[in-house]
């Protein structure tokens, strides 16, 4: 979290990344700068509002990770080919905050977005 701020700023992110980003390293219920994220609401889901962190493609091609699918096996699962397979997987890696597939597992187990 340290590095992103450094080379970002904070001002780049929204209250609800904020949010999301403390919820990823641990803090539960209160963001990053220790006031409680709902503000009389309940949250659901990966972020605030009930949105979707991941879009439905998206959701796919996890859920093929998941099952320790390869980038070949798939886009022949669902139909696209490798470098879109790549492409959605730069999305999720990037919208999990994360650089590996194992780690972009562990996030979204966490996460529940299975």
């Amino acid at each position: 979290m340290r590095a992103i701020v450094r080379r970002f700023g904070l001002k780049v992110f929204s209250a609800d990344a904020v949010d999301f980003i403390g919820r990823i390293i641990g803090q539960g219920e209160k963001s990053v700068f220790g006031k409680p994220v709902d503000n009389g609401r309940r949250i659901k889901g990966p972020l605030a509002g009930g949105k979707s962190l991941l879009s439905q493609r998206e959701q796919q091609v996890l859920l093929c990770l998941h099952e320790g699918k390869s980038n070949k096996e798939i886009a022949r699962a669902l139909g696209l080919s490798e470098p879109t397979v790549k492409f959605h997987l730069k999305n999720v890696f990037s919208k999990l905050g994360v650089s590996r597939r194992a780690m972009a597992l562990a996030v979204s187990a966490k996460l529940n977005l299975r």
